[in-house]
């Protein structure tokens, strides 16, 4: 019996036109997969309260497939350099990494910035406090953010940020916030 008469078989099984439909449904499936876990809507906004200056941004800065020039320079200023007041350009990558941390966990109050861009003095102070704070941070090239979500627990917190696998996600539970980048995806 050959494998033609019985479509059952194994060998029946793997026709050219099966391994080819195959071949274009895998990539849907892992694009539909992959998309789904870090859904951006159309218009995003951000929430955020800077602990250092005070300061807030509450709203949208990306809209109709374009970031907003104004919004991104408001949130490059409030995540300035808290020891100097420099500030560059935020990698755009990390306020939507945010707004989709935001929306996985809805809270009554903004997102509280605890340290988003340093400079390389003011990094070099960080590390002279603590053998925690990286030599290299991301926080110099503007791709990272410490940050509270206010109601919510330091477990949780890291739990929904590495969810996301959009970069790296640190705990630091003394100091009782998260730190996450737009870097590699890693967790420490």
């Amino acid at each position: 019996m050959t494998s033609e008469k019985h479509p059952n078989t194994v060998a029946g099984m793997f026709t050219r036109r099966r391994i080819l439909g195959l071949a274009l449904t895998i990539p849907l499936l892992t694009f539909t997969r992959k998309a789904s876990a870090t859904y951006i809507p159309t218009a995003r906004s951000l929430n955020v309260y800077s602990q250092n200056s005070g300061e807030s941004f509450s709203g949208v800065y990306f809209e109709n497939g374009r970031y907003l020039p104004e919004a991104l320079g408001q949130l490059n200023r409030l995540m300035r350099d808290s020891r100097s007041g420099s500030i560059i350009q935020i990698d755009p990558e990390l306020f939507d990494l945010l707004a989709n941390l935001s929306n996985l966990m809805p809270s009554r109050g903004p997102i509280e910035l605890v340290s988003g861009f340093r400079t390389v003095e003011t990094n070099r102070a960080a590390r002279r406090q603590s053998r925690r704070v990286a030599r290299n941070s991301l926080h110099m090239q503007g791709k990272a953010a410490d940050i509270v979500i206010p109601g919510y627990s330091i477990r949780q917190m890291r739990q929904a940020a590495i969810s996301l696998q959009a970069g790296g996600v640190g705990t630091y539970r003394r100091s009782r916030f998260i730190h996450v980048d737009t870097g590699p995806v890693r967790s420490w």
